[in-house]
């Protein structure tokens, strides 16, 4: 294709990633976003993640393969990143226990096991007595909830805040220009990419790339060539006193729940806690009920855990695709010259940088390691593993 300017709406972690792909290949890149640009002040899905890269499992979906291949991709990430900007995004691999209230059957162990082989994630079983030596030290004189765990040691974890600081960084020094608190962005044309700014302004002639997250499809005033369907879902986290100051992430099941929670030691008398799943459209707000239940979440590991322990609230809209499978990635059908890649959903931190590289290499005509195909606008093909 002949290289042109891009637009890039949406200044997320995704958005960050698709413009410093493009720029790095000395493509004229400018990014617009409503608000400010994650990097600057925290973004509306980072917020509430903790950036648990969780160890992906062994799977025929593209989903699952985009997560391996994310996977793969972060050590390189870390150092490239660091190389370009100095900035330290806070990788490491402290692994994981995957917390078990009633660990399964020795034939249902091993099935558990074989979905980590493939991507070649070392898992193992820890019994009740290994548990309480690995948990935080207030957890071992307290009545045991937790009576085993899998223990896998390839999950890492990176620092929200310092990715999106440390992006912003590397897309400003590859000469991206950076367009914060444009308001709201339209496409206003099917023949030409043609976007206008909430002032008037009109941008056209250009290739543009959607990365507005929950937003991306109120951008499109005529959405009835495609399915771009993607709701925002309301996170939030909390960060505790603890004197579990390193270790694995936690990840555990509290009954009457229907989602997982995370623990992760940051150090320094630091735990972040998260995070809540809700569907509350676009608001965006730290409430108290949110507050609690992560509270009596975290007493089931923390079970001395106050009130008074709380040191902060955040709170982060995840875009979520309405269709199983993954999001969406490729051109917007109807559209000239018009790419998409939002509704990551909980996984944005784990497998927004690999979608920009993937989707870059789909739109500049270079060979990919994944068909990007299933992921596209319209696309009926994905489905998620069981």
């Amino acid at each position: 294709m002949r290289v042109r300017d891009f637009v890039v709406v949406g200044g997320g972690v995704v958005g960050l990633s698709v413009s410093r792909e493009l720029a790095l290949r000395g493509i004229d890149v400018t990014l617009l976003e409503r608000d400010v640009v994650e990097g600057n002040a925290m973004g509306a899905a980072t917020q509430a993640s903790l950036g648990v890269l969780s160890a992906p499992t062994t799977g025929k979906s593209p989903f699952q393969r985009l997560r391996v291949l994310g996977h793969q991709a972060y050590p390189a990430l870390a150092r490239a990143l660091h190389e370009e900007t100095g900035t330290d995004i806070g990788y490491h691999v402290p692994g994981s226990l995957h917390l078990k209230t009633a660990p399964p059957r020795a034939t249902a162990r091993g099935k558990i096991e074989r979905r980590y082989q493939v991507p070649g994630i070392e898992v193992r079983w820890v019994d009740e007595d290994e548990l309480r030596e690995l948990l935080p030290g207030p957890v071992r004189d307290a009545e045991p909830m937790f009576h085993g765990a899998l223990y896998l040691s390839g999950e890492a974890i990176v620092h929200p805040p310092d990715l999106a600081r440390a992006l912003r960084l590397a897309c400003e020094r590859a000469g991206v220009r950076i367009r914060e608190r444009v308001g709201e962005v339209r496409l206003r044309s099917r023949e030409e990419a043609v976007v206008e700014l909430e002032s008037g302004e009109t941008i056209a002639g250009l290739t543009v790339v959607l990365t507005a997250g929950a937003w991306s499809s109120s951008l499109i005033e005529d959405r009835s060539d495609h399915d771009l369907a993607v709701r925002p879902v309301r996170g939030q986290a909390i960060e505790v006193r603890s004197s579990w100051s390193a270790g694995p992430n936690l990840r555990f099941g509290v009954p009457g729940a229907e989602t997982e929670y995370h623990i992760i030691a940051k150090g320094g008398g630091r735990a972040w806690v998260g995070s809540t799943v809700e569907d509350v459209g676009f608001d965006a707000r730290v409430t108290e009920t949110g507050v609690e239940e992560l509270l009596r979440a975290a007493r089931t590991v923390f079970p001395g855990l106050q009130a008074s322990d709380l040191m902060e609230s955040r709170v982060g809209l995840r875009p979520q695709a309405l269709r199983p499978g993954g999001p969406f990635l490729g051109p917007l059908p109807g559209y000239k010259d018009v790419w998409v890649a939002c509704g990551h959903y909980r996984s944005g931190i784990h497998t927004g940088p690999i979608s920009a590289s993937l989707l870059v290499r789909e739109m500049l005509g270079e060979e990919t390691p994944l068909d990007l195909g299933p992921f596209g606008v319209g696309s009926s093909t994905l489905r998620a593993d069981s």
